[in-house]
């Protein structure tokens, strides 16, 4: 196994952690606060027990955003990719399907687009959610500016190595630590809206 074999899943897990953050950290902790927590932000409702995501609830987001000024440059939705199989699906009064392609061929985390706004795929967008008798199987869903999220670095990631573990040591192995100082701010929270009781089959 080469080093940079066992760098790279360990940069990968360090990069989802900073993307959970930037979406719903808690602002404690240590935790930086996540846009899913700015206060301000806009909220779109699905129904007590949640409710299958519909092109309206879309509209509804873009909405509030748009009607708070909010930098258009930037506008995009960000799900999860339960979410973004049931965007997919979803169709006009006359059968046709909502959904477009993106200009790329859908092949990065932008797959596409819907209701004239680029769809961003992460998984880092829960999809356990609880609402009402909805118990664990809600997603959540981001709409906004996202110029609006600014992510401040201290130093540079470090790769460091931790000589005391002792089962490691025994073993012949070393022990990789990384590590990286950081923190999320969002400019305006009005910037934002989510909907979190998604229903996706």
């Amino acid at each position: 196994m080469t080093l940079r074999s066992t760098l790279t899943p360990l940069l990968a897990t360090l990069a989802l952690g900073v993307d959970l953050a930037a979406l719903s950290g808690a602002g404690s902790g240590g935790a930086p606060l996540g846009i899913g927590n700015q206060a301000g932000i806009g909220s779109v409702v699905g129904g007590t027990n949640g409710a299958a995501i519909t092109i309206d609830h879309l509209i509804d987001m873009e909405t509030q955003v748009t009607a708070a000024n909010a930098p258009e440059e930037s506008l995009a939705y960000l799900c999860n990719a339960k979410t973004v199989g049931t965007l997919k699906k979803l169709k006009s009064t006359t059968g046709q399907y909502l959904w477009t392609s993106a200009p790329g061929g859908g092949r990065s985390a932008t797959p596409g687009e819907i209701n004239g706004y680029p769809v961003a795929r992460s998984n880092q967008a829960r999809s356990t959610l609880t609402k009402g008798s909805a118990s664990g199987v809600c997603s959540e869903v981001f709409y906004g500016a996202w110029s609006e999220v600014l992510i401040g670095e201290w130093g540079v990631l470090e790769i460091v190595p931790n000589p005391y573990d002792a089962a490691v040591y025994k073993n012949g192995g070393v022990l990789l630590r990384a590590l990286q100082s950081l923190d999320i701010g969002v400019r305006h929270g009005a910037s934002f809206s989510t909907m979190s009781d998604a229903l996706t089959p």
